[in-house]
C-alpha cells in the first residue's frame, strides 16, 4: 500500500531536482554570457578610447607645427556607425560609472576638436579621463572575478565563518588569497 506513495515521492523529487538544476544552469549560463559581453565591450571601449587619445595627440602635434603630419600608423578610430553601435553596447552592458567616465572622456575630445587652437588645454584632462576610465574598467572586471571566487569560498554558517576568519583559511583549509599566517585573534604577544 505504501509502494505507490513512495514511487510518487520519488517521481516528484526527481522532477523537482531536475527542474531546479536546469534553472540553476540557465541562470549561471546567463551570468557567464553577460560577463563575457561586458568584458568584450570594455576591451573595445578601451581600444577606441586609446585611438581617440592618439588622434587628439596627433592633432596637437599638427597644430604646434602648423603643418599636416603623416600618421605613424593607421587611424584606428572606429567609423561613425561602429562607434554608435559601441555606444549602444556600452549602454546595455556597461556600468553607470563606466558610462559616466566614458561620456566625460568623449566630451573632452569633442570640446578639444571644436576649440580651434585650444586642444592643448584639453590634453591633460583627456589623459586623466582616459586613465580614470581604464582604472574603473580594471576595477570592475577584477571585482567581478573576485566576487565569483568569494562565492565559492563562502562559509556555510556563522560559526564556521568566525573560525575561518580567525585562521584566514577557506573551507578547503587553504589560506585565502592575500591572507597571512596571523596569530589567533585576541592572542597578544609579550615582549620581555
Amino acid at each position: 500500500m505504501l509502494e505507490p506513495m513512495g514511487d510518487a515521492v520519488a517521481v516528484v523529487t526527481a522532477v523537482l531536482v531536475g527542474w531546479l538544476g536546469f534553472r540553476f544552469a540557465i541562470r549561471q549560463d546567463e551570468r557567464r554570457w553577460s560577463r563575457e559581453q561586458r568584458a568584450q565591450v570594455y576591451i573595445e571601449l578601451l581600444a577606441e578610447s586609446s585611438a581617440e587619445l592618439d588622434d587628439l595627440q596627433h592633432r596637437l602635434a599638427e597644430r604646434e607645427l602648423g603643418e599636416p603630419l603623416e600618421r605613424p600608423g593607421e587611424d584606428d578610430r572606429m567609423a561613425s556607425r561602429d562607434r554608435r553601435l559601441l555606444a549602444a553596447r556600452v549602454g546595455a552592458f556597461g556600468s553607470r560609472e563606466v558610462v559616466r567616465r566614458w561620456n566625460r572622456f568623449i566630451g573632452l575630445g569633442m570640446k578639444a576638436g571644436l576649440a580651434l587652437g585650444w586642444e592643448a588645454a584639453y590634453q591633460p584632462a583627456a589623459d586623466i579621463a582616459f586613465d580614470d576610465l581604464e582604472k574603473q574598467i580594471r576595477h570592475e572586471l577584477e571585482t567581478e572575478r573576485l566576487a565569483w571566487f568569494a562565492k565559492l569560498r563562502r562559509p556555510r554558517n556563522a560559526e564556521s565563518s568566525k573560525f575561518l576568519e580567525m585562521f584566514g583559511r577557506g573551507p578547503s583549509g587553504r589560506p585565502f588569497p592575500g591572507s597571512h599566517s596571523a596569530p589567533i585573534m585576541g592572542a597578544e604577544t609579550s615582549d620581555g
